[in-house]
């Protein structure tokens, strides 16, 4: 033990009951603190750009399975690795069966939304139909809102013009209803609320199937093996447990590259997505300057803006100089949305050499400098469009003197305001429509969610903060995991004393308690992202999840096949790894066959975390397995 009390050298009796019961709440104290250093250092690298896209996905699930490791290795590390090594296998089976149960009824909890037409409602259905105002010779639709909001009496007959009158009147109602919407009602029952499956969750929980395949090769081997001599079934496992140690980290690799490489991807998307709506005239330039602002906090922006707007300079650098003229210029400012700009002073600004031309470099910074002295004005702007959500909700109509009731919003008007926004969607030139794409959704139905740079970082340039995110995330991710090296060992030999002085297995006592101190801090994350409400901290939420069910099958899995390898263990684990592979398999086949799950959903999902260790105990005691 070393530094560190014996726990078998307690007395018995109820005094050395409690002193290792205090053993116990200590070790597992810093367990979990050493946990939270590194969930909160993995979380700082949220605020690096060409991180963030990662994280949930990789980085937090990689730096989450550091305790869970941690765990398993030492748990062989005495004098009698054989039946030591049930601290390391109930701790894993714990961590992964209730990673995937209990955090998933707390995300689903704090995440869900209402859900129309079979879709988790994120965005301000009533904001949508404002920024996709029909055009006024767009008679039909304008009949269909005024109809539905009560401002033309009748639809029979079915009036062929609606007045700029009544327009406006409809518009100041469909306001009011926007600025009252929420995402959740209070009276919304299990079966009408839930939380979105993205198509990335879906495949990643395909992937937690497939990475838990190790298992099913290693308990088929131990059934072949079973009817050998006892040397010559050790040196079967011992080949098999390398060979499935290899294919776990084989697996290990491949989801990090997988993941770097969605990551690439999606980035992409996001930046196709917004130079398509700049082209089309639905946002200006303004718009996307203030969401990277907002998004990556000023770190990192200026190189994202570069990416937004390097396609126009392109289009209008024809001869592909490298240079614009002041005509060329006003042209490409104008589909940039910037009409109101002073072209020849501001190219009179920023041509430093007076060659009568713009450099693609020049022009990049004469951009950002000119819309960051922008920004404030903007953004007043956008909060007085925005309106105040705690404003009373009603619109004073003009000119009459009275209010303007106010529609309930019921299940029924949240439909049909879903098919009315659906209506605009065109094919595109794949056919595909805009709301094809999980990652379409994300962009256009979430709500802009900002993650908070440190106080003591935000007057740093850039660079600074860069430097200043990764050292204090490597610091206290550093801190963390010395925390958890130090203590791992010590609490698997207290949990093997719990089980000793209560006449229970080692395994069961890991299996409850040894998660609760590695992967608090998990189940905290987990309800921090989804109370956000918005589609992607939704998907992050169960993406990491997922990937903390992979580093399990992976990583932790690896580390435990080696042990038995190196140590000449005799595989006594069907039951564990059969109530792994129950619940994986039960979880992805619930998340993977829709795209969304409902609180009834999340709940029976939660029960399947008692129903595991009743299975396992089933299958030990009732059926022979071992």
């Amino acid at each position: 033990m070393g530094w560190f009390i014996d726990p078998f050298a307690l007395p018995a009796g109820t005094d050395g009951d409690m002193q290792l019961l205090f053993l116990l709440f200590a070790y597992a104290y810093m367990l979990y603190v050493g946990s939270n250093y590194i969930s909160s250092g993995s979380e700082l690298l949220l605020l690096i750009p060409e991180l963030k896209f990662i994280v949930g996905s990789a980085i937090l699930p990689v730096i989450g399975a550091v305790p869970d490791g941690a765990l398993v290795y030492f748990s062989a590390d005495g004098d009698d690795p054989q039946s030591e090594v049930a601290v390391g296998v109930g701790a894993l089976a714990g961590s992964t069966i209730m990673l995937l149960t209990i955090p998933m009824l707390i995300s689903a909890y704090y995440g869900r939304v209402k859900i129309s037409n079979g879709r988790a409602v994120y965005a301000n259905p009533f904001k949508k139909i404002l920024k996709h105002w029909p055009s006024d010779d767009d008679h039909e639709r304008l009949v269909d809102l005024g109809v539905k909001f009560n401002t033309i009496r009748t639809a029979v007959p079915r009036p062929q013009t609606v007045s700029p009158d009544v327009i406006a009147a409809t518009k100041r109602i469909i306001e009011a209803h926007a600025k009252g919407w929420k995402k959740l009602d209070a009276a919304s029952s299990c079966s009408e609320t839930g939380i979105s499956v993205s198509s990335t969750v879906r495949f990643n929980f395909m992937i937690l199937v497939a990475t838990g395949l190790t298992y099913v090769g290693i308990q088929s081997g131990a059934y072949y093996a079973s009817e050998r001599s006892r040397v010559a079934r050790l040196n079967f496992m011992r080949s098999l447990s390398l060979v499935g140690c290899f294919v776990c980290v084989v697996f290990f690799i491949w989801y990090l590259i997988d993941q770097y490489n969605n990551a690439n991807r999606l980035r992409k998307f996001i930046l196709d997505k917004r130079i398509m709506a700049i082209e089309n005239g639905d946002v200006r330039l303004k718009d996307v300057f203030l969401r990277l602002v907002h998004a990556n906090d000023k770190g990192g922006v200026f190189k994202d803006f570069c990416d937004h707007i390097k396609p126009f300079f392109k289009k209008y650098d024809k001869n592909q100089s490298g240079n614009l003229s002041e005509a060329e210029v006003a042209v490409l400012l104008s589909d940039l949305g910037e009409e109101d700009m002073d072209v020849h002073n501001f190219f009179l600004e920023f041509d430093k050499d007076s060659d009568d031309t713009i450099s693609e470099i020049e022009f990049y910074e004469a951009m950002f400098d000119y819309i960051k002295r922008k920004e404030p004005e903007v953004t007043v702007a956008r909060r007085v469009l925005a309106g105040d959500k705690d404003l009373v909700l009603s619109v004073l109509e003009r000119g009459h003197g009275k209010d303007i009731p106010l529609l309930r919003v019921q299940g029924s008007m949240h439909t049909w305001v879903e098919n009315f926004n659906a209506q605009k969607n065109s094919p595109t030139k794949d056919g595909a429509t805009k709301t094809d794409s999980d990652a379409s959704d994300n962009i256009d139905d979430d709500e802009e969610d900002e993650e908070e740079m440190p106080e003591d970082l935000i007057k740093l340039t850039d660079k600074q903060k860069r430097r200043a995110l990764l050292q204090r995330s490597f610091f206290m991710m550093g801190g963390g995991l010395a925390l958890i090296m130090l203590f791992s060992d010590a609490i698997c030999d207290v949990f093997s004393a719990v089980g000793e002085r209560a006449g229970i297995p080692p395994f069961y006592i890991a299996f409850v308690l040894g998660p609760i101190a590695s992967n608090a801090s998990e189940m905290i994350a987990s309800k921090a992202y989804a109370a956000r409400k918005t589609k992607m901290t939704t998907s992050s939420s169960l993406s990491a999840l997922a990937g903390a069910g992979i580093m399990n099958n992976t990583f932790c899995t690896a580390i435990f096949l080696y042990l038995i390898a190196s140590k000449h263990l005799v595989w006594e684990f069907s039951a564990e790894t059969m109530g792994i592979l129950f619940v994986e398999i039960a979880v992805a086949l619930v998340l993977s066959t829709r795209s969304v799950l409902r609180m009834r959903e999340a709940v029976g999902i939660f029960c399947l975390y008692p129903l595991s260790l009743a299975l396992i105990w089933a299958l030990e005691n009732y059926f022979g397995f071992s």
